[in-house]
């Protein structure tokens, strides 16, 4: 169902579609390395990869692909960066800017689940 859905969508033209996004989860058992993930990436054809956190071992695989990143910003800091700007520039400082250079973030996300929502569903 899932493979006729693709062949029928608009961005798939005689063979070839648009590039696969792929969120990029770390919560499991007996995982792949990240660099083993990053390269299963590439081989799938993967243009775009979205991470729950700023894992740093992660964006270290990530560096140099040319994967577009989207980075989650945890629930923890997100009701501190309005209050206190400079929470936000060190967590800015701390997890984005070591790999500023070699890895393609796209853009943030601010929060991840609501744990609010659970409880109305």
């Amino acid at each position: 169902m899932i493979l006729l859905l693709l062949l029928l969508s608009p961005g798939f033209k005689g063979g070839s579609f648009m590039r696969l996004g792929v969120n990029y989860g770390t919560l499991g058992d007996d995982l792949p390395s990240a660099a083993r993930s990053v390269a299963l990436l590439q081989s799938l054809g993967a243009g775009a990869v979205k991470i729950y956190d700023a894992n740093s071992a992660i964006l270290r695989a990530l560096a140099g692909t040319g994967l577009r990143v989207s980075i989650m910003v945890p629930n923890e800091i997100v009701p501190f960066p309005g209050a206190n700007a400079s929470l936000a520039d060190a967590w800015v400082a701390n997890n984005l800017a070591p790999f500023y250079l070699a890895v393609r973030v796209r853009c943030l996300f601010v929060g991840t689940v609501d744990p609010f929502l659970r409880l109305s569903c």
